[in-house]
């Protein structure tokens, strides 16, 4: 299952999400938009605690985490927030609004126009940091669980008790470690027989799985990881693990069927170049659904017209990024 030290399942399984999050932003239904926000960014922070590798002092030591995480989670973050304001700034050049650009410096990307999804850049970037403390300094399993409980449950809460944003998505962020720990825990334990069977369905098992998650998901009410909105927190939980565990299982299934052709290369690209996609997917987006405006066509058809549009621009200009001295701007 692996290429390169990569888990194709995994790639396979992100880029999906990558996918979801872009038809999201361009807009296909509120039932559409009600079902991806229960997991297409929960999923991204279990992915990021599946990959995670314990490492000793002697292997990587604190400052240079924080220093890889800055570079390539913080910089494109900064990078990509300051060009679209500028982007901005050109479009609206008489009507200027400073509150956004502070706002990327204060409490994230509240009001910065194109670009809302930088979010998840630092959120990531303090769950990373987060994470890493605590499995260095805490050995004991059950004593870190309860101290990440208390930590996600602190981020469910903050909009509850709180009447302002953490900045920089720490709200997010502390919700996101525990996502993160469980997505650590099934690698860890992917070989013991209950994570290995739930990890393996066959397809119907795992259709009818995702029907249940399906109902499950418009019960609860709406969810939004950025906005910091949980519904019934519980239920929030279990959606989020189900749609990973359903989510896991397709990506494996579908993987059966287009190992070694083009459309597994071209997923895979989408998931080795997720940063890209997720720092110019909106720009991309707007542009694309400004020129097809003057095209007269119904709404689902015309999303999907601006889906396929939006993906092949971006699959382009991730290449020209990662393959020139672009690649410096999102940390290579």
């Amino acid at each position: 299952m692996k290429k390169d030290n990569r888990i194709e399942y995994i790639d396979i399984f992100r880029s999906l999400g990558i996918i979801i999050m872009i038809m999201g932003h361009i807009g296909f239904g509120k039932a559409f938009d009600y079902w991806i926000h229960a997991f297409h960014m929960p999923m991204f922070f279990w992915i990021s605690g599946f990959l995670f590798k314990h490492k000793s002092k002697s292997e990587l030591s604190f400052r240079a985490l924080v220093f890889k995480k800055a570079k390539t989670l913080l910089l494109p973050y900064a990078v990509f927030g300051i060009a679209h304001y500028l982007l901005y700034v050109c479009i609206n050049h008489k009507d200027i609004d400073i509150s956004p650009l502070i706002h990327l410096v204060s409490v994230n990307t509240e009001g910065l126009p194109i670009c809302g999804a930088l979010w998840f850049l630092t959120a990531l970037f303090f769950t990373d940091i987060l994470f890493f403390i605590l499995d260095r300094s805490v050995a004991s399993e059950p004593l870190k669980a309860i101290i990440i409980a208390l930590l996600s449950l602190a981020g469910n809460l903050n909009q509850i008790f709180f009447s302002f944003t953490l900045p920089f998505a720490l709200g997010p962020a502390l919700v996101g470690l525990g996502l993160y720990y469980i997505g650590h825990l099934c690698r860890k334990y992917a070989e013991s027989k209950v994570v290995h069977r739930v990890f393996n369905l066959p397809w119907i098992p795992t259709i009818l799985l995702g029907i249940i998650t399906a109902i499950l998901i418009f019960l609860n009410g709406y969810i939004n990881m950025r906005a910091e909105i949980y519904a019934v927190i519980p239920l929030f939980w279990v959606n989020a693990v189900l749609a990973v565990i359903v989510g896991v299982n397709f990506s494996k299934l579908l993987h059966q069927y287009i190992r070694n052709g083009i459309v597994e290369k071209w997923l895979v690209s989408i998931s080795t170049e997720s940063i890209v996609y997720v720092c110019l997917n909106q720009v991309v987006i707007s542009v694309v659904a400004k020129a097809t405006q003057m095209v007269h066509m119904p709404v689902y058809l015309s999303s999907v017209f601006n889906l396929v549009i939006t993906m092949a621009l971006l699959w382009i200009m991730s290449k020209i990024i990662v393959n020139t001295k672009l690649k410096r701007l999102i940390g290579k």
